[in-house]
């Protein structure tokens, strides 16, 4: 087993996914801290509690007096980027933290995966989900990937809110019954005050996605023509965002086909709907990946360097 000393650099990874916040705090080989925080997607929570995640993520790597520190976050996006990393910069010096931190979107690590003058195309389907492709001039290119009214395809906000709509119309007789409401933990009356509850409140992403978990059970268990439905509906639109990056790309089959997310590694069956549908649009992809840490990534591409592929649009490195 390696060893590490005091004197070797530290640096600490942050993937901001829209569950919660995973932090590792390396010196060398070795791993000093490691720690799970609550979600800091403003789609999910508010941007005060998504700014408090932040401020613990440097509180920590100031106290670890860590040189570099890596986020990958959803929160990253043309549209907030420069506010974003001005936020960081505020919270570095409330913290006194006197090292770089460089702050990407969460696709990023998947996305370099290969080395330079490979392709990629990187699918993270959790919470939400996003579609991103990197050519083999390291150029970028995004599909969806902005929120759960306007896409989210595939993920467990998108099952969820289709799930959601199916138990209010099986409940008031607009549509057949389905065992996704009791899988959920609900009855026709509770299914109701739910989707009320979701209604009125500001942030309903994650308490969509909590139904995403009983779609899938209701689907392979039950084998509910309603929740199989739901997922043949959510794999088709899976489907046309795949392809749509497979255009990006010179030679789709050849590429690189990187998967993560919850729902993605979690649920098998589902897991296989997709592949399935990676080979169709890529004419047979051989090199497809369904990755479980996406931290993992982020870290390895961290100790390579990987930054620098990367120019300001993608990515914005500030210190105090």
């Amino acid at each position: 087993m390696m060893q590490s000393s005091r004197t070797d650099p530290t640096y600490a990874v942050a993937d901001c996914g829209g569950t919660f916040t995973r932090l590792e705090i390396w010196r060398g080989a070795q791993r000093v801290s490691a720690e799970k925080l609550g979600s800091a997607n403003t789609a999910s929570i508010s941007a005060e509690q998504a700014r408090a995640v932040y401020a613990d993520v440097v509180a920590r790597v100031a106290e670890h007096e860590v040189a570099e520190t890596y986020v990958a976050t959803a929160a990253f996006d043309d549209t907030n980027a420069a506010g974003l990393a001005q936020e960081f910069v505020e919270l570095a010096r409330e913290h006194r933290y006197s090292g770089r931190i460089h702050v990407v979107n969460d696709a990023a690590p998947l996305l370099l995966t290969g080395e330079a003058g490979t392709e990629t195309v990187a699918s993270i389907i959790g919470t939400g989900s996003a579609f991103w492709t990197r050519d083999d001039a390291d150029r970028l290119a995004r599909i969806g990937g902005v929120e759960w009214l306007g896409s989210d395809e595939g993920a467990a906000a998108d099952l969820g809110k289709r799930a959601l709509v199916a138990m209010v119309r099986a409940a008031d007789g607009r549509a057949p019954a389905t065992t996704i409401t009791a899988r959920a933990g609900y009855d026709d009356a509770g299914a109701l005050e739910l989707a009320r509850e979701l209604g009125e409140t500001a942030h309903p992403k994650q308490g969509l996605a909590a139904l995403a978990k009983a779609v899938t059970a209701a689907w392979v268990e039950d084998d509910d023509e309603v929740a199989g439905g739901i997922v043949t509906a959510a794999v088709a639109d899976v489907e046309v965002a795949l392809a749509t990056a497979a255009r990006h790309l010179s030679a789709p089959a050849a590429a690189t086909w990187v998967f993560c997310g919850g729902l993605i590694s979690g649920a098998a069956q589902y897991q296989a709907l997709v592949l399935a549908a990676v080979d169709r649009v890529s004419g047979g992809a051989t090199d497809v990946r369904v990755v479980s840490d996406a931290l993992e990534l982020l870290r390895s591409c961290a100790a390579h360097g990987w930054a620098d592929r990367l120019g300001d649009r993608y990515r914005r490195t500030v210190t105090a």
